[in-house]
């Protein structure tokens, strides 16, 4: 089953919900204002006048908090859908092709290396980003003007990528950091668009 036929189903499901908590409130409504209206006959005029008012006010709240269910239901499914995105993204990225990984890796390593760091290669790229890897980023760095000192740490960190340590201080470069970054950065613009209705 694919992700746009599961979020049908959801998206039919709390649909269903929401119309039965709508229909519900209806018939709860219903049943209050014949219930007023009996003893309405039995009250004095002033008496009519606030048991409908009661009646009204109930169900417009029920109605209010039906429609409030149903807009909880609509974001916590959109929540999903974000999530849904951003977890996607992360497993095409660690999908990628071994050379082409490498080579984004390369171009990190040297754009934000000084060139004296230790290289903490990922678990799951730890065969990929060996000391060969280290020795091309290093002509690379030296090429830029750069000390050309990096060092492969024998530490392994979680996910794909590798962090860069120097002095207590690390730029974790891992394709987890990254949609994490972009997460946060992109969230908003992604909620706006999702939640414009």
């Amino acid at each position: 089953m694919d992700v746009k036929t599961i979020l049908d189903k959801i998206g039919e499901d709390a649909r269903a919900g929401a119309a039965d908590i709508l229909e519900d409130a209806k018939q709860k409504a219903d049943a209050i204002r014949t219930a007023s209206q009996k003893r309405i006959n039995d009250k004095l005029a002033l008496n009519r006048q606030r048991i409908a008012q009661d009646g009204e006010d109930t169900e417009k709240r029920m109605l209010r908090m039906a429609e409030l269910e149903d807009k909880k239901t609509g974001l916590a499914q959109k929540r999903q859908v974000m999530d849904s995105a951003f977890q996607q993204a992360a497993e095409d990225l660690r999908a990628l092709p071994k050379e082409e990984m490498k080579a984004y890796f390369l171009r990190q390593a040297v754009s934000l290396a000084e060139g004296t760091e230790t290289l903490l290669a990922g678990q799951h790229t730890k065969d990929l980003l060996d000391a060969s890897f280290v020795e091309e980023a290093n002509q690379q760095l030296k090429a830029k003007g750069r000390e050309g000192n990096l060092a492969l740490g024998s530490q392994i960190v979680p996910g794909t990528g590798f962090v860069l340590q120097k002095d207590g201080t690390q730029i974790n470069c891992t394709f987890e950091a990254l949609v994490d970054a972009m997460r946060l950065q992109a969230e908003t613009d992604v909620a706006g668009i999702l939640f414009s209705n």
